[in-house]
């Protein structure tokens, strides 16, 4: 699994795309509720908290980590997301290469 070159990206933006097309949980309690969509504005309130792992939350598998402001590994969230799932979620945001 390759590492993501994050650093000219928003985390906010990122935890949002990364929020947005993850998997419900399927481990939540019944009646649980899950947030169906995160906007960038949500997920900056998330981030000024200092929380940066995000694993089960909010009702989707993330297994993910903002804590390097620089790479993104997506080995864990790909395993629960598909393969390449973190990448293709942020491929609106990574700029392509000339």
């Amino acid at each position: 699994m390759s590492q993501i070159d994050i650093a000219d990206i928003n985390k906010a933006d990122i935890l949002a795309a990364l929020f947005n097309v993850a998997d419900k949980s399927k481990d939540e309690p019944e009646g649980f509720d899950p947030q169906e969509f995160m906007t960038t504005e949500q997920a900056a309130k998330i981030l000024e908290t200092g929380q940066t792992y995000f694993g089960a939350f909010h009702g989707r598998i993330l297994s993910i980590s903002l804590s390097d402001k620089d790479i993104l590994k997506p080995g864990n969230y790909d395993k629960y997301n598909g393969l390449h799932a973190a990448r293709i979620a942020l491929s609106v945001l990574i700029p392509l290469d000339d």
